[in-house]
This record gives structure tokens, C-alpha cells and sequence, in this order.
């Protein structure tokens, strides 16, 4: 510890800079806290939130100058080795900011509508930002937990934020006692596998079991590994411990349902590879030194087929996105089983898989909250008939939703499956693939059970209602609908974005 608390106090320019764009959206989180306190008219918070996008906005564009600026040696430990900037980095910063302005602008007049207009929410997802941001940056397990943490902590009080509602104070509760618990195990074994290696960073633990047989030939190292993966399979939901999901996403509010399913999947994902593919690879590609891809195989078959069918025997369609959020999960890990012996096309097929899924899960969670009102909305499937004459665009925007979670062209859902299930392929566990592609199979019925009864059933009463009256929902809406199918037809830059991000983790050293 002496040493560590040596070297931070010989920082240099690379290191402060290196975590700029988190430092941005932890100040916008604190200036917003303090106006918020001021702010005492409900009908004026709005513009804590348009604060939080202006901040949002300021440390996008100083992390465009980083991924643009042709930094020397990109992927340099900083922060006495507890943090990197590498592309991956830069790629995921991108990501976890563009979901926290979505949210925000689903927000703005659907807390209103609500009755929830409280301005700590903003201050909140910036916290929840930022702690997303500190996990993908951290090659230190403990830097790693801290960042879960401050991610997890807002989530919980955000959950729980329509206080009148018995569900949503349920959905809190759950989601903060299984998360506590979720925290232990990883805690736990972060402690194990400190106490095999002496270390907590990523690279330290690569070298000691590089240079001590592996973790075959330490069964405490190979009981913390096992205790993380408990650890972050609740935060990405992967079966069996994903049974918090559809109670808490049913009980949120949409708009917080959307950041979760979006931001948290999507870092809970690119956290657990930095984690397997930095610590536990030998020589830093092809072969792991456990069968730690076994393993996830084998939860992706569960998480796949529980959260299919599941969703299959279920009306309303909220908790319906909750158990597909499960499934999406499950493909999602099928690249991460394939990482071994796919190495970058594995890890890459990830990637882009949950970006695809952060997009198109704003476009149906933001059709949902378009029509949450404080005493009820469109809650059924049955509601659902005739949307597509009443409110074409919404209505256009959830087939599109539903298109591109099913996996059907020309959407960004059909490359993510494409690259993950081929992964697999090359990765020669086919029979991985292939339950994919039939597990795809089932969950077409229930997306398209939404699609007919918006353009082919007799319109309901339900189904006349009016959107909540906000342009920036709307807004939010067009963005994401645009990007799911313009990433689907013109994939050759983002894919371009991904190669740079994981290709450098694949290098021998």
C-alpha cells in the first residue's frame, strides 16, 4: 500500500487526463446535487435535467478529443496501475453516456406525468454514469468493486422512486437486498483471490498464474474466480441468478428500466471480459488457463431458454422486455463462452452485441414509458390493438423494437446474433450456436404477438390513449429507432470502433 500511495502522488499529466471524461460527469453529478437543492418548484426540475445533458455532452466531446487526439501509447496503466485508458475505454464512455442522455430525455416530462418530479434523479444517473465509466476503465479488482458500488447504489433509490406505488417500492428493495448479496459474493472472492496472488490487478494476477501452473493448480484462486462470476452474472442477469429482473424492471420506472437493461447490462458484459481476458488468459490470447468458457456455455443455455420462455407464457408487456432482457443476456454470454478459442471475434461479437441491445432496448422501453401514465397505460399486449392506426410512429418504432430483438434483418439485432452465434462456430462449440438460433426461434412469437396486435386486431379503447405529451421523449425515441436500423444497414464503422477497442487485448505480450 506504501508503494501505491507513492506512486498517485507522482501523477503525471497522462493520469489525470486519462479520466477526464468521468471526472466531467462526477462533477456534473455533484453541481446538480447542489442546484437541485435550491430548486424548489417541481415544474422547473426539467432543467436540472437538461444541466446533466449539457455535462453529459461536455465529457462526450472531451472523449471524442481522447479517441481522436492519437494519444502515445493508448492502453497505458495510470493511477498506479489501477486504471487504463485504452479504446475499449473510450468506446464504452461513448456508450454509458449516450444511454444516460436518452434516459434523462425519456424522463423529462414522464416524471411529471408520474408524479415523481424529484430532481435527485439527475444528480443520480450521473452518479450511476460515472460508476459504470470507473468499472470499464479499472484493470484492479478492488477499483472494479468500488466503481460497481457507485454504479449500483443510485439504481436501488432510482428503482424505488414512485413512492406511492407498492411495486416500485418492492422493485428497490429486491434489487438492494440481492444486490448486497451479489456484492458479497464478489467481494468475497476478490478476497480469495488476493489471498493467492498477493495482488489485486488485473496484470498481476495474470503473471502469477502464468508462473504458478494456473488456477487448475490453486483451488482458492479457482474459488474466487468462481465467486466474481456469481458476483456479476446477478448484474447482467445470466440464470441462475436473474430471477431479481422481471419483478424490477416491472416495478421501476420505464425510463430507469431503460437505463438498466441498456447501460447496466452493457457494463456489467465489457467489466467481466476485461476481468477473464486480462487476468485469467494465458499469454494474453487463445487459451484460458481454466475452463472458464465451459462454464459460461453452460449459463448461457440456461439464461437463454429460461428468459425465452418465460417471456413466452407472459401478457404484459413490460415484464415481457424484463424475461427478453434475460434471454438477450444469454446470447450475449454465448460469445463470451467463445472467447477462448475465438479470441477477438468472441470478445468482439460481445461488444457490439450489447451496444446493439442498449439501442433497441431504448426504442421498446421508450414506447413503453411513452404511454405510463401515473393511473395506468398500456400495460397488456391486448392494449396494444390497433397502435399501429392511432399512433403510427410509436407504433412504427416498437416493430422496429421487436425486428431487431427477434434478430430479423435489416436491423443491429441480426448482426449482434450473427457475430456472436458465428463466434461460436469458429470457436467449435456449434452446439452453442445452434441452441441460440433455435432459442431465437421461439422468442419470434412473442415479439411478433406485439407487432400483429398493434396493425392486425380491432382497436380497443386502451389503445387509443394519448402518448405523454413530450418532445424529448419523442426525440429519444426517433434516435434510437434511426440508429437501430442504420447500424444494422451500415455496420462498417461501428464494427471498425469494436475491432479497435478489443484487438489490442488479444496481443501477445
Amino acid at each position: 500500500m506504501p508503494g501505491m500511495f507513492s506512486e498517485l502522488a507522482k501523477l503525471d499529466n497522462w493520469s489525470q487526463w486519462s479520466i477526464a471524461p468521468m471526472a466531467i460527469v462526477f462533477a456534473g453529478a455533484v453541481a446538480t446535487t447542489l442546484i437541485a437543492g435550491f430548486v424548489k418548484d417541481s415544474t422547473r426540475r426539467s432543467f436540472i435535467g437538461q444541466i446533466s445533458i449539457f455535462c453529459l455532452a461536455i465529457a462526450a466531446a472531451v472523449n471524442y478529443v481522447q479517441w481522436t487526439g492519437g494519444w502515445q501509447d493508448p492502453g497505458r496503466l495510470v493511477w498506479a496501475g489501477s486504471m487504463t485508458l485504452d479504446y475499449l475505454t473510450m468506446l464504452m464512455n461513448f456508450v454509458f453516456i449516450g444511454c444516460a442522455i436518452l434516459a434523462i430525455l425519456i424522463s423529462l416530462n414522464t416524471i411529471s406525468e408520474l408524479g415523481i418530479e424529484y430532481g435527485e434523479f439527475y444528480p443520480l444517473i450521473l452518479f450511476a454514469t460515472g460508476g459504470m465509466m470507473c468499472m470499464v476503465q479499472a484493470t484492479d479488482l478492488l477499483m472494479i468493486f468500488i466503481g460497481l458500488e457507485v454504479m449500483s447504489i443510485p439504481l436501488y433509490i432510482m428503482c424505488g422512486m414512485r413512492r406511492s406505488q407498492d411495486r416500485s417500492a418492492e422493485s428497490s428493495l429486491k434489487y438492494f437486498i440481492l444486490g448486497a448479496l451479489a456484492a458479497g459474493f464478489l467481494l468475497y472472492g476478490v478476497a480469495l483471490t488476493y489471498g493467492a496472488t498477493g495482488v489485486t490487478s488485473l496484470h498481476g494476477i495474470q503473471r502469477w498464474t502464468m508462473e504458478n501452473g494456473g488456477l487448475a493448480a490453486n483451488p482458492l484462486l479457482t474459488a474466487g474466480l468462481a465467486l466474481i462470476l456469481a458476483g456479476f452474472a446477478f448484474k447482467i442477469a445470466l440464470a441462475p441468478f436473474h430471477m431479481w429482473t422481471p419483478d424490477v424492471y416491472e416495478g421501476a420506472p420505464t425510463f430507469v428500466t431503460a437505463f438498466m437493461s441498456a447501460a447496466v447490462k452493457a457494463a456489467g458484459f465489457v467489466t467481466l471480459f476485461r476481468i477473464l481476458v486480462t487476468g485469467f488468459f494465458q499469454n494474453g490470447y487463445t487459451a484460458s488457463l481454466v475452463g472458464w468458457g465451459e462454464i459460461i456455455a453452460i449459463l448461457a443455455v440456461l439464461t437463454m431458454t429460461i428468459g425465452n420462455f418465460s417471456a413466452l407464457v407472459t401478457k404484459n408487456v413490460k415484464r415481457m422486455l424484463a424475461w427478453s432482457s434475460v434471454a438477450h443476456a444469454g446470447y450475449a454470454a454465448v460469445g463470451l463462452a467463445a472467447a477462448p478459442a475465438a479470441g477477438a471475434d468472441g470478445v468482439g461479437g460481445v461488444l457490439f452485441y450489447v451496444i446493439g441491445y442498449a439501442l433497441t432496448s431504448f426504442v421498446s422501453f421508450g414506447v413503453v414509458a411513452a404511454f405510463e401514465k401515473q393511473n395506468g397505460g398500456l400495460s397488456q399486449v391486448e392494449d396494444y390493438r390497433g397502435l399501429g392506426y392511432s399512433q403510427p410512429f410509436y407504433a412504427f418504432a416498437m416493430t422496429v423494437a421487436m425486428f431487431a430483438l427477434a434478430g430479423i434483418p435489416p436491423t443491429v439485432g441480426f448482426l449482434g446474433k450473427w457475430y456472436v452465434f458465428k463466434a461460436a462456430v469458429e470457436a467449435n462449440i456449434t452446439w452453442l450456436a445452434v441452441i441460440g438460433v433455435l432459442n431465437s426461434l421461439v422468442s419470434v412469437y412473442y415479439y411478433l404477438r406485439v407487432v400483429v396486435a398493434m396493425y392486425l386486431e380491432s382497436p380497443e379503447e386502451q389503445a387509443e390513449q394519448e402518448p405523454i405529451k413530450s418532445s424529448a421523449l419523442w426525440l429519444a425515441v426517433l434516435i434510437s429507432t434511426v440508429l437501430t436500423i442504420g447500424v444494422g444497414l451500415f455496420p462498417k464503422k461501428p464494427l471498425g470502433a469494436v475491432e479497435k477497442s478489443v484487438s489490442p487485448m488479444f496481443v501477445k505480450k
